[in-house]
């Protein structure tokens, strides 16, 4: 019984209905209080409502419980929870603990490497890729490299210089040559670093005052954004961080009126809102239309002010400030207006907005109407899919009165719509994405097909792509194209299996140990895949199929040396990852 509850935990958390997983979670842990995985899930719910510190109490409880409490699942939620919350030191003790339980599991060895590798922290480093060669020698080749150089590194100090000490030996080499902090002054990137290196040193009062003189000779958002960040830093008192408040509203305000710095000083304002943890809805309000007032006919005003709304309106904040219809001609406030909806109603509230038909029309009619010499292409695309997207919503309802003929007359319709803007706009692949799923549901599988040859690697990872369509073709007997899309994708997992361990040497040889935990994290990726290993049991069948003597063949790979037990041993499983990723194209799973 408990574990049909938690299911409806994991199918709310799929569905974004976060109060629903909430109020389940605590009805579950009264009558089980030391489930470590209920309070694990527990855990990530409030994270994805915004509730860093209850979330962030609660993993550390399972983190520190006892070992044999650690199962996979648990493990797994925990990791999630680390990674919203940024603490990659936790991430590191986390995996260190799984890879000893669980030695088996390659992923686990994989992962506390990798988040040493984030902190610079070679000695351990050299621990994890020793321990993932000592328990997979068969396939340690990049990570027994790896432990290589951590050890050459370790032996000759590097750690010294580029890790534990590199912001102190930063700091105070700028401290003691007026030479060096006049290249630094003089170069926005080194200033970026420089403030880092202060915030890393836990230098606070420093870093107000150099942020402050940066912000005066430069208009570097970066340079705001680091500065405005003492204000949520630990250690710092009540009365110095009002102080300190007051003075960057000056200095902003000021700033305001200056055409160069207008849009840095607006924004500026809502980030100080931000690391206050402001819960004044009406200061709230007027600093969002104080910026709509300023910039609400340029692109980029929606890609400014999103991660502001959000943080904003996740908390139950601003909902009603939508009600201005004299604002409702500017494309972007409409975007935004649609999404203020949909983050209320996943937060609990309601909220009475036109229906997705309406949105459909309005948007459309919008874009059309927009003056494409003012803006991107790519600008006027992201409206129509978006458009495109409140279209397929509306057929959820026609879906719960099993009205066909609507549902059909919507998508006919819609891939009209969409075949132009492909056409108009051949390199927003979004459009192809959402073709796809829609020629797939009506059964058109060679135009499908046909646009799914025109899409990269680059654009989407290929387990993605391989889910939505590879094995497709066998239900309508295209079976010869089935295969020969299969065997691409096939060719794709083996050539960067071979061509990713030495990428990730010739990142080592260079320095550029950003490039190593991409490389190791694909390889370990490709190597595990769950759709690369259905890919290749898909083309199996279908050559058994389409073979003239299907028993001949059959009995031919009988004989071979392949394996026949691999498949059927636990630890085969285990070491397969889903690494799907269904919200980068059109997630529309539950539509279509």
């Amino acid at each position: 019984m408990i574990q049909q509850n938690i299911r409806q935990i994991y199918n709310a958390i799929e569905l974004n209905r976060f109060s629903a997983a909430l109020e389940e979670c605590n009805s579950l842990l009264s009558k089980n209080k030391n489930s470590s995985i209920i309070k694990a899930l527990k855990s990530y719910v409030l994270i994805s409502m915004k509730k860093r510190e209850e979330a962030e109490t609660l993993a550390d409880q399972v983190l520190n419980s006892k070992p044999n409490e650690l199962k996979p699942d648990v493990i797994n939620a925990l990791s999630l929870v680390y990674r919203n919350l940024g603490q990659n030191f936790k991430l590191e003790k986390l995996y260190s603990k799984a890879s000893e339980l669980y030695p088996k599991i390659e992923n686990y060895a994989v992962e506390w490497f990798m988040s040493c590798a984030r902190s610079f922290d070679l000695n351990n480093q050299s621990k994890a890729a020793y321990k993932h060669s000592k328990d997979h020698k068969e396939k340690s080749l990049s990570l027994t490299l790896a432990r290589k150089l951590c050890d050459k590194a370790s032996e000759s100090n590097w750690i010294e210089t580029r890790a534990e000490s590199q912001y102190d030996a930063i700091i105070k080499l700028l401290e003691s040559n007026s030479g060096q902090y006049k290249i630094v002054a003089e170069n926005p990137d080194l200033r970026v670093s420089h403030l880092k290196a202060l915030k890393s040193a836990n230098q606070h009062e420093k870093l107000f005052k150099q942020s402050l003189e940066y912000m005066e000779i430069s208009n570097n958002w970066d340079e705001y954004l680091l500065g405005i960040s003492v204000l949520s830093l630990d250690g710092i008192n009540k009365s110095s961080l009002e102080e300190k408040t007051r003075h960057f509203e000056k200095l902003f305000i000021k700033w305001s009126d200056d055409p160069i710095r207008k849009r840095n000083a607006s924004l500026a304002k809502l980030e100080i809102l931000a690391q206050n943890k402001c819960k004044n809805s009406e200061i709230i309000v007027n600093q969002i239309w104080e910026y709509f007032d300023n910039f609400s006919t340029k692109p980029i005003c929606f890609s400014d002010l999103s991660c502001y709304l959000q943080l904003f309106l996740a908390k139950g904040k601003v909902f009603n400030v939508w009600d201005d219809s004299s604002a409702s001609i500017f494309s972007n406030l409409e975007k935004m207006i649609w999404l203020t909806a949909d983050i209320a109603i996943f937060n609990g509230y309601n909220f009475i907005v036109e229906t997705d038909l309406e949105k459909f029309e309005f948007i459309t009619k919008t874009a059309f109407n927009i003056d494409q010499s003012l803006v991107n292409k790519d600008y006027i695309s992201d409206i129509i899919i978006l458009a495109f997207f409140y279209a397929i919503k509306h057929t959820q309802l026609a879906q719960t009165q099993n009205n066909t003929k609507e549902i059909h007359s919507i998508y006919y319709n819609l891939l009209s719509l969409i075949e132009a803007e492909i056409e108009k706009n051949s390199s927003y692949y979004q459009f192809k994405f959402l073709a796809i799923r829609i020629y797939l549901y009506l059964g058109a599988y060679n135009r499908a097909l046909e646009l799914y040859s025109l899409l990269s690697i680059k654009n989407i990872q290929n387990d993605s792509l391989g889910f939505w369509i590879l094995g497709q073709g066998v239900n309508i007997g295209n079976y010869q194209e089935d295969l020969d899309q299969q065997y691409n994708a096939i060719q794709t997992y083996e050539s960067n299996k071979i061509d990713t361990p030495s990428m990730v040497s010739l990142a080592y040889e260079h320095s550029s140990y950003d490039k190593v935990v991409e490389f190791v994290e694909l390889n370990d990726q490709i190597s595990h895949s769950l759709e690369g290993a259905n890919i290749l049991n898909q083309a199996m069948q279908v050559e058994i199929l389409t073979h003239e003597n299907p028993e001949e063949l059959v009995q031919v790979l009988s004989d071979s040396n392949l394996s026949d037990s691999t498949s059927l041993e636990p630890d085969f499983f285990a070491s397969l990852h889903d690494n799907r990723d269904l919200t980068t194209g059109t997630n529309l799973k539950k539509i279509l």
